[in-house]
């Protein structure tokens, strides 16, 4: 009989034994059943791509027309570009002539407007006139092929320099409106009569 009481015995642990692991079983099963909570989307605003050493050339028909130059450029997923570096940017004719340059401390580009907004010190020179143009922040609007500001500028040549709030020309610099001018302003005897 002692050995009929051991073997009922070891039959009850074992059955223990095996509920326990199926309760185990189960509540692992139950555990890694839960449901996921989905965290909110943040959608991501940082740069898709910074490129350094950016040199961009414009051409029409094998005719060099602008470049633009800048040690750094970032772009992001609304497709604005930003340059926190100085920019420059050159205007050429159909000889291959520089004859509008612009320069700042950093740039953006608005791809929607097809603008360029360049800013910090920027200094406009145009070869041909022998003109120079000063100012905090100047645009330029590719499409309608004008720069423009409503900041302050100075303009100056070799006879005049004038100060003014507000400016608008064509980019090769002919047609050049100024608002709110000071300055003296050279004039020749025979056009005033």
């Amino acid at each position: 009989m002692v050995t009929l009481k051991y073997a009922i015995r070891h039959s009850s642990f074992e059955i223990r034994k095996g509920k326990l692991l199926l309760l185990a079983v189960i509540v692992l099963l139950f555990s890694c059943d839960e449901k996921r909570v989905e965290l909110p989307k943040i959608p991501y605003n940082g740069p898709l791509l910074v490129v350094d050493n950016l040199n961009v050339t414009y051409s029409d028909s094998g005719f060099t027309k602008i470049k633009l130059s800048t040690a750094r450029q970032i772009k992001y997923s609304d497709e604005t570009e930003f340059y926190p570096k100085p920019v420059f940017i050159t205007f050429y004719d159909k000889n291959n002539f520089a004859y509008t340059s612009i320069r700042g401390d950093s740039a953006r580009f608005l791809r929607n407007l097809n603008i360029y907004k360049i800013m910090g010190n920027v200094f406009l020179l145009n070869q041909l006139r022998h003109e120079s143009l000063s100012t905090p922040e100047l645009f330029w609007d590719a499409s309608k092929r004008n720069i423009y500001t409503d900041k302050a500028v100075v303009l100056k040549n070799p006879d005049e320099e004038l100060r003014g709030v507000g400016f608008t020309a064509n980019q090769d610099f002919t047609n050049v409106k100024m608002r709110k001018l000071t300055g003296i302003i050279a004039v020749e005897a025979d056009s005033l009569q």
